[in-house]
């Protein structure tokens, strides 16, 4: 049987659904590393997500789109592109996802707030009710150097998982794992993989193809614990360690003089 809901008991249960989605809004705003932006019918933004603040760092809501985010068709001039086509460029594809256009990974150009420009990629769509009014529209700016580097890191993700399957020798696995990071984060970056013996307490040479022989020789055995080094630490306490300077960090102080020797000056480690 249905039992009917009183009126005071609707309003409270409608009230309390808007709250929760309110949140629930909020909380895909702030935790989403893509740019969101959404905007009323008259391309106004309402409501913005954290990642909106790499490109613009002043409060944007209410303004309208077109004045806070500058956009132009790539150029092959050298020359800046001129800014006066940026809000007209703006303002024509909200105008469309307005009249019910949607965009997908457009290539455009974006003026951050500091007057650089970046490529990206736009999408947007309009946001309708359930009598297919348009009552406004969301839109999404990628930075294009990024999803490049996502792409990378999905396909040595797939990569890697292919050479497990395939029966691949763990060295060569941990060592091609290495050389990818390595490629990701540029030349300045060495990795190393270290593996914890059996007794749970030393860690052993895996990988490390650009790390010097001697090095990789020197800390083959470390014991783990609070303080020695970033590994070591980073093992004992089962979380991330990042030391940013070794010359000056208490954890290196066994380890300064072998660390400075192979020109090596910060430290991140992750444990697996």
């Amino acid at each position: 049987m249905i039992q009917p809901m009183a009126p005071d008991e609707s309003g409270a249960k409608k009230s309390k659904n808007s709250q929760f989605e309110n949140r629930l809004l909020q909380s895909v705003l702030e935790q989403t590393g893509e740019a969101l932006v959404i905007c009323d019918a008259s391309g106004n933004i309402l409501r913005t997500s954290r990642a909106v603040y790499r490109y613009y760092q002043h409060p944007c809501v209410h303004r309208p789109f077109h004045e806070i985010f500058h956009l132009s068709f790539p150029t092959n001039e050298t020359e800046r592109p001129s800014a006066i086509s940026f809000p007209n460029l703006s303002g024509k594809f909200l105008t469309q996802v307005l009249n019910g256009e949607t965009f997908s990974n457009e290539n455009v150009q974006l003026e951050k707030h500091d007057g650089t420009i970046i490529p990206v990629l736009f999408s947007a769509s309009p946001i309708k009710d359930e009598d297919q009014k348009i009552l406004g529209g969301i839109v999404t700016l990628v930075d294009s150097d990024s999803r490049d580097r996502t792409d990378r890191i999905l396909q040595c993700h797939n990569e890697v998982l292919e050479q497990i399957i395939n029966d691949h020798s763990l060295p060569d696995i941990l060592e091609n794992l290495c050389l990818e990071i390595e490629q990701h984060f540029g030349a300045e970056v060495l990795a190393a993989i270290l593996l914890l013996d059996e007794d749970g307490c030393h860690l052993r040479h895996g990988a490390g193809p650009s790390v010097p022989e001697s090095y990789k020789q020197a800390i083959d055995g470390l014991a783990i614990g609070p303080t020695v080094g970033a590994c070591g630490a980073a093992a004992y306490l089962k979380q991330p360690v990042i030391i940013s300077d070794i010359s000056t960090h208490p954890n290196w102080a066994q380890f300064r003089d072998l660390a400075e020797s192979h020109g090596l000056r910060a430290c991140w480690s992750m444990p697996i």
